[in-house]
């Protein structure tokens, strides 16, 4: 940097008041000033896309708002905040500074919820709203199999699937099944599975042509199940509890099937009931009916813990009814730090594999598979877990940025993980565990650009609006001092205690940093990293020599950041860091 430049910046520490009235005087300059300083007058909100899918791809919107003062020039500086509705998420997910143009920039995306929707987005600067803008969420389906028919007072399972925009497998979306005729279907209300199915049981009372519609939000499908009159002996199935677990516990990882025989409403004694299972453990394949008409069977999850749906039949006098069961409560996780791979990279992770009462899951094959975004990832892998329920695999990461999926599958159960490649930082939560890229709440971020110290990686404080690390708060070189040695006495930040002030000059902290601006294209590119950030010069750990002159750091200034020598007469922001894994 020039010794013109650094008069520059530092003459606009040391003289901010004569510098912003020079510039009013000029006409010149953003928005700065004392004298006249400009309002938020008005917000423009546009989107790139009034339409983005549920899938894999096309599947964010950005947001663009512009500030515009009440001199009626674009307003720099200004902390806008984007809202918005239908449980959608916008990052990052604090508010974000406009640049020298006035413009604040997110991207929206529609978040964990795959529903068709259309959502309205706003954003705010203070009490000046923007004008909203309409984005529509597309693409999810659902379909359902039905059985070709069934006979009065039998029961049978209805299978609806949901998939989003890209064929992919829905989990956890609600999906209710009506019958046109008033048929009984238990439970009318379902989760969908990590498989996208949800299972529904419908015994008829009525004949005739029914029509079943399966529906979520903002998409339905309907079809048609013939209903048979009923002969003189019906059949009809019934569990003692629709779901089971994983676990050991005799109570609850097993449930009993109870098959009835009436004969115009009456039971029926010594029918033979034969009972069978798509997967998992029956006890006491056959069973004759007793005085009330009832046969019974034990049914539970056998060698597969998998979480899956069982299909249970039934067949007395030649008629077949079935009835689902629900294996419930095995994780699949992946131990890894963190989910983000450098470029060209093999990164290792370890799946772990746990049933409902958190036993891991040995000697189990499990399956990993990497489903390729924007990126070029591959992986593939199927073993035996060891022991402790852990399967450590690799993956391949090659040179392009960008978003990919981990598909782990145990017998019927499929589990999706979103990684990236490339990424500059990774964010981190309250106890220093690394999270997605997509969260919208983070304590620190770990620099995984520019390495220091043996492979080390640089971690650096988020502010906030408001508390104890509010974004607005000014330290002198003391008081900043006190300030990191308050975070780490008082529980640390990010799991760790160990924070200190930045220090500045070649292979320091602050050195490191701008490397990854510098690499990364600048604070433009990085910005939703490290949110709440002032656009001025922030304070270092070097002291104060007998001139009264220290070192401060701006890193939204230009390409790289700037570095200046200024007498130290004002107190100024201080973002801490520390060095980790």
């Amino acid at each position: 940097m020039s010794v013109l430049v650094r008069w520059r910046n530092a003459l606009a520490l040391i003289f901010p008041l004569f510098f912003v009235g020079l510039l009013a005087s000029c006409g010149g300059g953003d928005d700065g000033g004392v004298v006249g300083t400009p309002t938020v007058k008005s917000i423009s909100l546009v989107t790139s896309t009034n339409q983005i899918s549920s899938g894999d791809t096309n599947n964010s919107a950005k947001l663009t708002a512009t500030v515009t003062g009440s001199n009626g020039r674009p307003m720099r500086n200004v902390f806008v905040k984007f809202n918005p509705g239908g449980n959608t998420v916008v990052l990052p997910g604090v508010d974000v500074a406009t640049d020298s143009n006035g413009v604040a920039t997110a991207t929206f995306t529609y978040g964990s919820d795959k529903t068709n929707r259309t959502v309205t987005v706003t954003a705010t600067a203070g009490p000046v709203a923007s004008n909203s803008v309409s984005i529509g969420i597309v693409g999810t389906t659902i379909s359902l199999s039905v059985p070709t028919g069934v006979q009065q007072g039998d029961s049978a399972t209805v299978v609806t699937t949901v998939l989003d925009a890209s064929g992919n497998a829905v989990e956890n979306m609600p999906v209710t099944l009506a019958s046109a005729l008033g048929n009984a279907i238990a439970p009318p209300s379902q989760t969908t599975e990590s498989d996208g199915t949800a299972a529904f049981g419908i015994t008829p009372s009525t004949a005739g042509t029914d029509t079943l519609t399966a529906s979520i939000n903002g998409a339905k499908a309907s079809d048609s199940l013939t209903v048979a009159a009923a002969p003189t002996t019906t059949i009809s199935l019934a569990s003692s509890q629709p779901s089971i677990r994983s676990g050991a516990n005799a109570l609850t990882n097993q449930t009993t099937i109870t098959a009835t025989a009436l004969s115009n409403g009456a039971p029926v004694v010594g029918v033979l009931v034969s009972f069978s299972v798509d997967s998992g453990a029956i006890i006491s394949q056959q069973a004759t009916t007793n005085s009330n008409g009832v046969a019974t069977a034990v049914i539970g999850y056998g060698a597969d813990k998998s979480n899956r749906r069982i299909t249970v039949t039934a067949i007395a006098n030649g008629t077949t009814v079935t009835t689902p069961v629900q294996v419930e409560g095995t994780s699949i996780s992946i131990e890894a730090w963190p989910l983000e791979a450098p470029k060209n990279s093999t990164p290792a992770y370890t799946a772990l594999l746990k049933d409902a009462d958190g036993t891991p899951i040995g000697d189990a094959p499990l399956s990993v598979l990497v489903a390729p975004g924007v990126t070029q990832a591959s992986a593939q892998q199927t073993a035996n877990t060891g022991t402790d329920g852990s399967l450590p695999f690799t993956i391949s990461a090659g040179g392009s940025a960008g978003q990919f999926g981990i598909v782990l599958i145990y017998g019927k159960q499929t589990e999706r993980f979103l990684a990236s490649i490339g990424d500059p930082f990774t964010k981190i939560d309250a106890d220093g565990h690394p999270l997605p890229f997509t969260a919208t709440s983070w304590v620190a971020v770990r620099d995984n650009v520019t390495t220091v110290d043996s492979g080390q990686h640089l971690w650096w404080e988020i502010k906030t609006d408001g508390g104890p690390r509010d974004t607005n708060s000014t330290y002198t070189l003391d008081a900043a001092k006190s300030f990191a040695t308050t975070i780490n006495g008082s529980g640390g930040l990010a799991g760790a205690a160990d924070w200190r002030l930045p220090s500045v000059g070649s292979g320091e902290d602050y050195d490191a940093l701008l490397k990854t601006f510098s690499a990364q294209g600048g604070w433009q590119n990085l910005q939703q990293w490290l949110p709440l950030t002032q656009q001025t010069y922030y304070r270092t750990s070097a002291p104060i020599n007998d001139s009264g002159v220290g070192k401060f750091v701006d890193i939204t200034y230009g390409a790289a950041g700037d570095v200046i020598l200024a007498v130290d007469d004002n107190p100024q922001p201080v973002r801490l860091v520390r060095t980790g894994q």
